[in-house]
């Protein structure tokens, strides 16, 4: 049992297999085989990795860091991008409200804004 009375859990040799298979087939990297089947950390796949897999196979670099980095800089540069074309879409939006109430003002001769100071 662990510290707080939940016992560890147990995994078969045929899941951790399965698990260290797909971990050197390099389709994922290690730490989102851990969310997917829900690890407790990474140490724990590292060592099925030693215990299962050949010595031949854990020296090669299955899928690094830098990559889920890259990809992640990427998704976030093109959000940042959308974000910027949506934040100019409203200013445009503001200014064309605010040139509407301009020529309302004009052509109707009643004041629509309110003035600051002004008690009322």
């Amino acid at each position: 049992m662990s510290q707080l009375g939940v016992p560890h859990k147990r995994y078969s040799a045929d899941f951790k297999m399965m698990v260290v298979q797909e971990a050197l087939s390099g389709t994922i990297s290690k730490r989102g085989l851990c969310r997917k089947y829900s690890l407790s950390d990474l140490s724990l796949l590292r060592s099925w990795i030693r215990i299962f897999a050949p010595d031949s196979l854990i020296k090669e670099p299955i899928m690094t860091d830098k990559d889920e980095q890259q990809k992640e800089i990427e998704r976030l540069k093109s959000l940042l991008a959308q974000r910027e074309l949506d934040l100019k879409r409203e200013k445009m939006r503001a200014d064309f409200l605010d040139e509407m109430i301009n020529v309302a003002e004009e052509m109707f001769q009643i004041p629509v804004r309110k003035k600051a100071g002004t008690k009322q």
